[in-house]
């Protein structure tokens, strides 16, 4: 048991020393990202899908707020 906490306790640490970097790294990613470029590369997808099946009425968050509702005690 001991030395399950040990390793759980040293994956702790270990994110804990990467975190900076990969966040350093996601907002380099961010900036630099070409949305045009990526909007393009999607819209054949988007197309292909909505030409297979219609697209919601509703953004769904009508649905997500009964299933909240039924959660609720």
């Amino acid at each position: 048991m001991k030395e399950a906490v040990n390793f759980v306790r040293q994956r702790i640490r270990q994110w804990q020393r990467a975190a900076p970097e990969l966040d350093r790294i996601r907002q380099e990613e961010i900036r630099g990202a070409d949305t045009q470029r990526a909007m393009r590369f999607f819209e054949g997808s988007v197309l292909a899908e909505l030409k297979r099946t219609s697209a919601s009425p509703t953004s769904g968050l009508v649905e997500q707020q009964r299933l909240f509702r039924k959660l609720r005690p």
